[in-house]
């Protein structure tokens, strides 16, 4: 039997738990009902493929179903004051903490159905709906037969099933519990599997295994001290410490999940951005403040660009820089000849960005013999996507530049350092963001001047729905997640370059009928 003192650190800590996890799952819900419109938003992210639709839907029930089982953990021992508020507190936390347990498992579902099943976005979308309804039916049937047999008294930590009824603990939780864990192992293993003979990418894959093993670390973490509490009670035994582990960590599941699901500590995740975003407009520093903190980055900056690339004379005469960009839809290479019709011979650098492209290694290879082989250009190049459209691609987004092979032999065009080319903006997978969206860089010193190139494949209307605001948050990220320099200064690249150019599909479209080009 605990102690007073022992008591009130178990509430103590059983509050900052819960209210940890309230917080960040009520983060990621009002982040997804944001992009559904709830708040003024442009359904951006729903309206984008059917695996992002129900990727995002699954992660929202689940921050749903967390922030209703925290916000009764956080009750704690106020549960006994009364035998009707005991009983009350007693059926949500079984009817709550068994639906994430159960929806965590139908996660693990979709996940299987989609990437080794390969059934398609219509039937997992119906398997959404038998989800919800085992998910918050199921549990709550559970929920409702225990508060019918009056089973519900305080149990150490807050009113649920009480120690005199072991079986029913075991059978209407802990088995369960089990059970998930057992699945969702032999899920994660398998797509695990499945990834790594489709996508062909081995850092899509190295994270993909990595957030599998957090999938099954956190949720194992979350229940795995409550387990071992409850069974010691079972015995009739209990040890603080143990008693402890069990308050600290399973009110924290909802803060596991929103870490991991949501992608809420994620550098590179949509929530992310939102949160910095509402920081920087409530709560950024004054103005001379921000003049400092620049005035600080400029000598590293410049120390950079100094020590990338320095032009040995003064530049006086002209040269001519060809850009094109060009959306393939999946063409062929005989379907995008001839390359003269939109790739003229006779500039000095060509800057070529192609989206939706599936036959990228044979296209570059021949624009580098169209413009007259590597004995006359030289070719550079940054991609990102897939051929795979199991998963959702159409093709790569690339980058390719071609410049005259005596200004590379010469030291008058260079390719300068970088520490992040390439910004992935595409499906959320809940396992990484896929690439079928986003954008890829260049920088690059020539003569007496540095370019930035950047191309892109931004987000694109839906069924008439428009993805502006998204589009405008694309952008956003390209310029600011994109770190051209071997220094990471803090600042927008466009903002350290001489010239930044900026190219692709980036669906931004007048739809008046009654403009004409």
């Amino acid at each position: 039997m605990a102690t007073e003192e022992q008591t009130n650190a178990l509430q103590a800590q059983a509050t900052v738990s819960s209210s940890i996890s309230i917080v960040s799952s009520a983060t990621v819900t009002y982040y997804l009902l944001q992009e559904k419109g709830w708040f003024g938003g442009d359904n951006g992210h729903f309206d984008a493929d059917p695996h992002r639709v129900r990727t995002m839907n699954l992660v929202l029930i689940l921050s749903v179903i967390d922030m209703l089982a925290s916000s009764h953990w956080l009750m704690g021992e106020l549960g006994d004051t009364s035998d009707a508020f005991c009983d009350y507190q007693g059926f949500m936390i079984q009817w709550w903490a068994l639906a994430g347990i159960v929806w965590n498992g139908c996660m693990a579902n979709s996940l299987y159905n989609w990437l080794v099943l390969k059934k398609t976005p219509e039937q997992l979308a119906r398997h959404v709906y038998y989800h919800v309804a085992l998910t918050v039916g199921g549990c709550g049937i559970v929920a409702v037969v225990l508060l019918g047999l009056d089973h519900y008294a305080f149990a150490n930590l807050w009113c649920w099933i009480s120690a005199d009824y072991n079986a029913e603990r075991f059978y209407c939780f802990y088995f369960i519990l089990f059970l998930t864990w057992a699945y969702n192992g032999f899920v994660f293993i398998s797509v695990a599997n499945a990834a790594k003979d489709a996508t062909g990418n081995r850092e899509a894959q190295k994270k993909l295994q990595t957030k599998l093993k957090l999938f099954i670390g956190a949720f194992v973490l979350s229940w795995f001290f409550g387990g071992v509490n409850r069974t010691l009670q079972f015995f009739d035994s209990s040890h603080f410490i143990i008693l402890y582990l069990h308050v600290f960590f399973v009110p924290l599941q909802g803060f596991f999940n929103a870490l991991i699901y949501g992608g809420l500590f994620e550098e590179d995740s949509p929530l992310r951005l939102q949160i910095k975003f509402f920081f920087y407009k409530y709560c950024h520093p004054p103005s001379d403040k921000r003049n400092e903190r620049l005035s600080q980055t400029e000598g590293a900056l410049l120390t950079s660009r100094r020590g990338s690339f320095q032009s040995e004379t003064v530049f006086d005469k002209e040269a001519s820089i060809y850009t094109v960009t060009f959306n393939l839809g999946e063409a062929n290479l005989d379907e995008v000849r001839p390359l003269g019709a939109w790739l003229p011979r006779g500039h000095d650098v060509y800057i070529v960005c192609l989206q939706e492209c599936m036959c990228l290694q044979e296209l570059r290879e021949a624009i580098q013999e169209h413009l007259g082989g590597p004995e006359k250009f030289s070719a550079f190049h940054n991609e990102i996507g897939s051929t795979n459209k199991r998963l959702g691609f159409h093709g790569y987004i690339a980058l390719m530049v071609f410049a005259r092979t005596e200004d590379v032999e010469s030291g008058a065009f260079a390719p300068l350092q970088s520490l992040r080319d390439n910004v992935k903006q595409g499906a959320n997978l809940g396992v990484y963001t896929a690439s079928n969206k986003g954008s890829v860089a260049f920088p690059f010193g020539y003569h007496d001047s540095t370019f930035a190139v950047m191309g892109c494949h931004l987000a694109s209307d839906n069924k008439g729905k428009s993805r502006f605001s998204q589009r405008n948050k694309n952008t956003y990220r390209m310029l600011g997640k994109s770190v051209l320099t071997d220094v990471d200064t803090g600042l927008d690249a466009n903002l350290l370059f001489h010239h930044t150019i900026c190219l692709g599909d980036m669906n931004f479209r007048n739809p008046n009928p009654n403009l004409n080009p």
